[in-house]
C-alpha cells in the first residue's frame, strides 16, 4: 500500500520550531485586552487563542505574525473620561 499523498496526510504536530510563534501569540493574545476596548480586544483575544489552538494547522502564519506584532506594539489603551468630576 502506498502512502498518502502528501495533501491527505495529516497535519504535522507543533514542533520546537513553531515554539516562539506560539510564545508570541500568546502573549499578543493576552495584551489584546489592554490594548483595545474592551469588545474588540475580546474579539483578537478569542481569533488568536482560536488560531493558536487549531489555526496553525491550517497555515497563516504571515497574518498571525502581522497580527502579534500590531498588538504588541500598540500602547495600552485608555479609556476616555467624560468631563465630569
Amino acid at each position: 500500500m502506498s502512502p498518502l499523498p502528501q495533501s491527505m496526510s495529516a497535519p504535522p504536530s507543533p514542533s520546537v520550531a513553531d515554539r516562539p510563534l506560539r510564545l508570541r501569540g500568546q502573549q499578543a493574545m493576552h495584551r489584546s485586552q489592554r490594548v483595545f476596548p474592551p469588545p474588540v480586544g475580546q474579539v483578537v483575544f478569542r481569533e488568536i487563542e482560536g488560531w493558536l489552538d487549531h489555526g496553525w494547522r491550517f497555515g497563516g502564519y504571515s497574518e498571525m505574525t502581522r497580527l502579534a506584532d500590531t498588538v504588541l506594539r500598540l500602547p495600552n489603551w485608555v479609556e476616555p473620561t467624560t468631563g465630569d468630576t
